[in-house]
């Protein structure tokens, strides 16, 4: 009896799959209407097929030397490994952005690489920011940030490289200050561009301890940071001030320092970033 029925029920599931697949029938009709050709019957996700600009012609975009075909291909390197600081110079893709996660070694050679190489890469980069800047720590009187909680930093800090001063350096043309390398404002990259994520500054994770990093550290000094907790004003209630009051937002209080001033998608939105 129960052999019957279950061959009763392959049959019947083989007739489906063929009427379905006949041509005119309900089932291939929805398939073609969900298919990416365009028209009216592309109701895939029920948004219309992307434009596509058919006269479209490469440009550089004025980047000259610094588009992606003038510079050196990104280099290969291996998870956990070090990056170079002037990662400017390379670019295109290092790889698949779905790449595993499994680990090159176990958890603990994981973890005994990072904390045994960290003193020496912070050393690395504390010289090369030196080189980089110079942090007086001069504030400019009279002048704070916009929670009126901390001063602002007198600049500019970035040094000069080969040039008197940033006079002279105005006077000059931007091919020249290109092709002699002398621009102060160079991009800083991540130390460990194959690991990566966030960096949190020290009064960040003096509040949250759980953030501290095993590999690296922040390289900015507090005084040349955003207050924090961070002032927040509503464009649509300006007459609030510091919504915040001087607190962090978090899950926990979001809800009672935003309720009846934004709208519910909104809220729902700033839930999702928290």
């Amino acid at each position: 009896m129960g052999k019957n029925v279950v061959i009763g029920v392959l049959v019947i599931a083989v007739l489906a799959l063929i009427v379905f697949d006949l041509p005119g029938s309900p089932g291939k009709r929805s398939q073609e209407a969900y298919t990416s050709g365009g028209g009216a019957k592309d109701l895939h996700m029920k948004q219309s097929p992307g434009e596509v600009d058919s006269d479209y012609k490469e440009s550089d975009y004025g980047l000259g030397p610094n588009y992606i075909d003038e510079l050196l291909p990104y280099p290969k390197v291996a998870k956990g490994d070090r990056t170079e600081f002037d990662i400017w110079r390379y670019a295109g893709r290092s790889g698949s952005s779905f790449g595993s996660p499994t680990l090159p070694g176990t958890w603990e050679e994981w973890v005994d690489m990072n904390v045994n190489r960290k003193p020496d890469l912070m050393r690395d980069v504390d010289e090369y920011m030196a080189s980089r800047f110079k942090f007086s720590g001069e504030q400019i009187e009279g002048a704070v940030m916009s929670g009126g909680r901390k001063g602002i930093m007198r600049g500019p800090i970035a040094k000069l490289q080969s040039v008197e001063s940033y006079e002279a350096l105005s006077e000059m043309q931007p091919e020249e200050i290109r092709s002699k390398g002398i621009f102060p404002y160079k991009p800083l990259a991540h130390p460990i561009m194959t690991t990566a994520h966030m960096v949190f500054p020290d009064n960040w994770n003096e509040v949250h301890p759980e953030h501290v990093r095993m590999d690296m550290d922040h390289d900015f000094p507090d005084e040349y940071l955003p207050e924090f907790p961070a002032p927040m004003f509503l464009t649509t209630h300006k007459e609030l001030g510091d919504i915040t009051q001087g607190k962090e937002v978090t899950l926990s209080n979001y809800w009672e320092i935003f309720e009846g001033y934004i709208t519910a998608e909104q809220m729902e939105g700033l839930k999702e970033l928290l």
